[in-house]
């Protein structure tokens, strides 16, 4: 049997600015964003989440909202995935 592939990347969409923020993990394991506005055809340009760690090769990415940051999870790189230990980044540039 195969094993299941992450998902590399997460959206959340902010009602408050009217903009959707896409996070990925790079073939170099950075946590990355690009930002969409509502309404807009194309996302803008590609961004380093600056207070992120590597991730690992085999994780997925969580990205949640609480109304003032959008909270990231996810395994950090070198940390065993299975093993409980998440890393949370928080982005508080919106």
């Amino acid at each position: 049997m195969e094993k299941d592939s992450p998902t590399p990347l997460a959206v959340v969409y902010v009602v408050d600015s009217k903009k959707a923020y896409l996070y990925y993990r790079t073939n170099d394991k950075h946590l990355r964003k690009c930002v969409k506005a509502s309404g807009s055809v194309v996302w803008g340009s590609e961004m380093n989440v600056k207070t992120a760690h590597k991730v690992a090769d085999d994780s997925q990415i969580t990205a949640t909202y609480d109304g003032k940051h959008i909270h990231l999870f996810y395994v950090a790189d070198g940390e065993t995935p299975g093993g409980g230990k998440f890393e949370h980044t928080i982005d508080k540039e919106l």
